[in-house]
């Protein structure tokens, strides 16, 4: 039984393609990695599928997607994230952003992707504000009606700068369903 009272749809991957039309990739490229990566519609699984590989060469060791900025929670009183996700086993960032610049602090939560279809809960309590693999001391909490961007990450740096225990460069593959806000 969940500890939240309700829930409410941000983004319902199983209606289809043009769910996944918005979202655009930002890899290690952008410091002169090789990773890769998209995030597409499998009409078999009806879910999003964000997939690619990951390569720590160049100094490099990210892939991501991120959405277009827009209001995404339009609920006052959203305590949390939750994901109806079926993964590899490898530990994943999702990613909210309060503003709709590019280049600026980014709140992040690590999960481990299960192996069988399943919910994930993601309270704002426990996302880190981060910036460049740098944690922000101080950052405003999340607050859920002003989330602008949404995104999901494989890395190999923890949000402090580290490498996250366990992580592999290689293939990577991770279904989504659903996001919705938890109250």
């Amino acid at each position: 039984m969940s500890k939240y009272g309700s829930e409410m749809s941000i983004a319902d991957f199983e209606k289809g393609e043009c769910s996944t039309q918005r979202w655009s990739t930002i890899n290690d490229s952008v410091m002169g990695g090789v990773s890769t990566c998209a995030l597409r519609f499998s009409s078999s699984q009806k879910a999003a599928q964000f997939h690619g590989q990951v390569s720590t060469a160049n100094n490099g060791g990210f892939a991501s997607v991120r959405s277009e900025a827009r209001s995404w929670i339009p609920v006052v009183g959203a305590q949390g994230i939750r994901l109806v996700c079926k993964g590899d086993g490898r530990v994943y960032k999702f990613t909210v952003k309060m503003d709709d610049a590019y280049d600026s602090v980014t709140y992040q939560h690590d999960f481990q992707s299960p192996g069988e279809w399943c919910q994930v809960d993601l309270p704002f309590r426990s996302f880190q504000a981060s910036w460049r693999a740098r944690i922000v001391p101080n950052a405003p909490p999340v607050v859920g009606e002003k989330i602008r961007q949404l995104g999901i990450m494989v890395s190999k740096f923890t949000p402090s700068g580290g490498v996250v225990p366990g992580f592999k460069p290689g293939e990577f593959n991770l279904l989504i369903k659903s996001v919705n806000a938890i109250a």
